[in-house]
């Protein structure tokens, strides 16, 4: 028992030395600090400008033909998706000159048929066919523009977009290329400012 008290006494004294001579190697090591030179911060400037937010592309919408203004649908504000239908002229006019071109054309060919027989058999010129056939032209470019006067009397969006003023009124007389919407394209949106 003596022994192992001896030993417990001998390993406490060999640890008090080994931390008394740790300590006074720390105590006596220099400490290295990194050091850094940091430059005066340059003064920021601050600018302020303002602008305006605009569209990617602004149009005025307007009729090919002109008629009375029947319906609008639109308003002032409102966002748009391409393709809608924005304002319609009365179609009843547009329809009646349509179906006299289907007529006329219907006669044309009918004169030209007769024109042609006659002139097979000499009893009629062959210029009359031609003119003939020259009238029956002239009715089918009618028929083209009849159709095409029909479908100018609607006005559709051309792209999603916002309307931005609306010119016309409901039930007022629609000259041809006058506007009637005023439209934003808003699928890229800009600010434009003025810089010194």
């Amino acid at each position: 028992m003596i022994m192992t008290v001896q030993l417990r006494s001998l390993s406490c004294a060999l640890l008090a030395t080994v931390a008394a001579v740790a300590t006074a190697n720390a105590e006596s090591s220099p400490k290295y600090v990194k050091t850094m030179i940091v430059p005066s911060a340059e003064p920021t400037q601050t600018r302020r400008f303002f602008g305006q937010i605009a569209a990617l592309e602004t149009v005025d919408l307007s009729f090919e033909v002109g008629g009375r203004l029947e319906e609008l649908d639109a308003t002032e504000g409102a966002r748009i998706r391409e393709g809608a239908r924005l304002a319609t002229l009365a179609l009843a006019p547009f329809r009646r000159g349509l179906e006299r071109a289907e007529l006329a054309l219907v006669q044309a060919e009918r004169d030209l048929e007769r024109a042609r027989r006659l002139a097979e058999t000499s009893a009629g010129s062959e210029v009359r066919a031609l003119d003939a056939e020259t009238a029956r032209d002239l009715a089918s470019v009618a028929l083209r523009e009849a159709r095409d006067a029909l479908s100018d009397a609607k006005i559709n969006a051309p792209f999603d977009g916002l309307i931005a003023r609306r010119i016309a009124a409901e039930h007022s007389t629609g000259e041809p290329v006058l506007p009637i919407f005023r439209v934003h394209d808003m699928s890229q949106v800009r600010v434009e400012f003025e810089l010194p």
